[in-house]
């Protein structure tokens, strides 16, 4: 069985629970589940007959003619729950009680084995693929407010992966510059998707070109993404993820304009929508520094809560959080 073991550290505090929803536990599900996501918001110009099958190939199938996943994802070791809630978490109330929210504090490290007994070609494949949803999203609650961010610590593989140059470069990133990350992270996105994305490194960000060439309007596909200012310390990037949604729902809705807030997400009753807006977070040269992915949206048919296209809202977040000049 061939295998690459990633040892990773939480930079914001991981909100991952197990089936209960009240104990705090890092399980294996939730990178697959990401892993499965980024798949499809990567292959924007497949349709969704050609998505399915291409998905089932890798990721299983309850159709006989795929059989169960050609790869599996474990955790180690087992991390015991924290008996705490981290310190940093915006408190939810229910009435007048504040909810707890377990978690696991920023600087806690763990390992996720990808193995297959299928061949090297397709392990670092889906390495590639592990990583950028990792990187991308992050994972847990409010992963797309900055929680739940890993950075990666060092990497080992089986015997016939360590020449590889994906195990090189994944053992280097502490080293990267912000050029180099974004170098890095364009190659992997290129590599994992036959889409033409192409790194701009006059704004740090890596765009999709033709988007004309979508292949369904049916499932959200990466647009850009790019690398914003530093921070010495995670709370206060959460903290000012947290300020700046806040702030901007309520300009919004005083300006009669909450609907165009809707691309950060709502809920109600009988309609919800994820964010387009994915903020998730990198250290680098001991800076920790936004990660934002844009996703296009896909609203659903006769909701009145879609806002119109004019997507200004994910553009003050991008200039909000752009690199200074300064900062070069």
């Amino acid at each position: 069985m061939n295998w690459i073991d990633i040892k990773w550290k939480t930079m914001t505090p991981l909100l991952m629970h197990s089936v209960s929803n009240r104990i705090a536990e890092i399980r294996a599900t939730p990178f697959k589940m990401a892993m499965r996501y980024w798949f499809r918001a990567l292959h924007g110009n497949y349709d969704l007959e050609k998505l399915q099958e291409k998905e089932s190939e890798i990721f299983g199938s309850s159709d006989e003619k795929y059989g169960k996943s050609k790869f599996q994802i474990r955790i180690m070791p087992k991390i015991e729950p924290p008996n705490t809630m981290p310190k940093g978490i915006p408190v939810k109330m229910r009435g007048n009680r504040p909810i707890s929210i377990q978690g696991f504090e920023p600087g806690v490290s763990f390992t996720t084995r990808i193995q297959t007994l299928k061949d090297e070609v397709f392990l670092i494949d889906k390495a590639k693929l592990h990583v950028i949803s990792a990187l991308l999203g992050g994972f847990g609650q409010r992963s797309r407010r900055g929680y739940g961010a890993l950075q990666i610590e060092n990497v080992m593989a089986s015997d016939g992966l360590r020449g590889q140059p994906l195990i090189e470069q994944l053992n280097n990133i502490k080293e990267y510059n912000i050029i180099q990350y974004l170098e890095f992270l364009e190659e992997i996105i290129c590599d994992v998707s036959d889409l033409n994305y192409e790194l701009d490194t006059d704004y740090y960000e890596i765009i999709w070109l033709n988007e004309e060439d979508r292949g369904n309007d049916k499932i959200p596909y990466l647009k850009s993404m790019t690398i914003g200012r530093s921070f010495d310390k995670w709370d206060e990037f959460t903290n000012l993820i947290s300020k700046m949604c806040h702030d901007k729902l309520q300009q919004y809705s005083q300006e009669g304009k909450r609907n165009e807030y809707h691309y950060m997400g709502y809920a109600f009753p009988r309609n919800k929508q994820s964010s387009t807006l994915y903020i998730s977070a990198v250290e680098i040269k001991n800076k920790i520094r936004p990660i934002l992915s844009e996703l296009c949206p896909v609203f659903k048919q006769n909701d009145r809560n879609v806002p119109n296209r004019d997507q200004t809202i994910i553009d003050e977040f991008f200039e909000d959080l752009a690199i200074p000049i300064e900062d070069d």
